[in-house]
């Protein structure tokens, strides 16, 4: 027998497939899709929720970053809170330094901001105190939104702390 003979005589085996059949593939999308089903009513779910938690986080850097602004300036700064709008801005002198939106088309469409006080705003004096924190030396400002609603207080001195309601 001859090599070419002896390799003619063996039965051919067949091809070895690599990858994966149509089937197999379209499988592992459909388990794909429900998993991403069942997961993506929770994940909006849990942004929703978060979405009033960073918003108070973001008020209460905003009343602390009021009266940093007073004392780098030594200038009167008011923060000034817009229930209608849902904005909360930083100004001195009249004019906006900074300023967050939170209705809609903004950073995080809270359904209500207001502020716990008489008026709309806050002054810290050039010194950094609050003058319109009163005998108890506090504030507050209500931030809610999709369900959760937090309180931001903060004291004379731009201290705050966020607290859920």
């Amino acid at each position: 027998m001859t090599p070419e003979t002896a390799t003619s005589a063996r039965p051919a085996r067949p091809a070895r497939r690599a990858g994966f059949s149509l089937i197999e593939l379209i499988w592992v999308l459909s388990l794909i899709g429900i998993l991403v089903s069942m997961a993506a009513p929770r994940y909006t779910e849990y942004r929703n929720r978060i979405a009033a938690d960073q918003a108070a986080s973001a008020v209460g850097n905003f009343v602390a970053l009021a009266r940093s602004y007073a004392i780098q300036t030594r200038t009167a700064t008011t923060l000034k809170v817009t229930p209608g709008t849902r904005r909360v801005a930083i100004e001195i002198d009249g004019e906006t330094i900074r300023e967050l939106n939170l209705g809609p088309g903004g950073d995080f469409e809270l359904d209500t901001l207001d502020m716990d006080m008489t008026g709309d705003s806050i002054t810290f004096t050039a010194r950094g105190i609050c003058q319109q924190c009163g005998v108890s030396g506090t504030g507050a400002v209500v931030v809610a939104g999709h369900g959760s609603a937090y309180v931001v207080t903060f004291n004379a001195v731009g201290v705050w702390k966020k607290t859920s309601r």
